[in-house]
């Protein structure tokens, strides 16, 4: 026999943390790129390492952030669930 614990209050701040944290990678590699193509910057290396950056770092970073919104909503949709079990007992 399982037993279902939960505190609301946690679960709340956990999901505001994670999309918090998501917001703030967005923002980060949003930055990031800004700071890039803003600096002067010319040659073989510079391609090569900008290319880097927008073929996998940045989509890195975006897929991070997408994670975190998916487990923020996956928080939510556990909170749920379990105050509609314990609702149900």
């Amino acid at each position: 026999m399982s037993v279902l614990t939960m505190n609301t209050e946690e679960m709340d701040h956990l999901q505001q943390q994670f999309n918090l944290f998501a917001g703030q990678v967005e923002d980060l590699r949003t930055r990031l790129t800004a700071t890039l193509e803003s600096t002067t910057w010319t040659g073989s290396r510079s391609e090569r390492f900008r290319g880097g950056w927008r073929e996998h770092w940045s989509p890195s970073l975006a897929q991070l952030q997408e994670a975190l919104v998916e487990l923020a909503s996956a928080i939510s949709i556990e909170r749920q669930n379990t105050i509609a079990a314990l609702d149900s007992i």
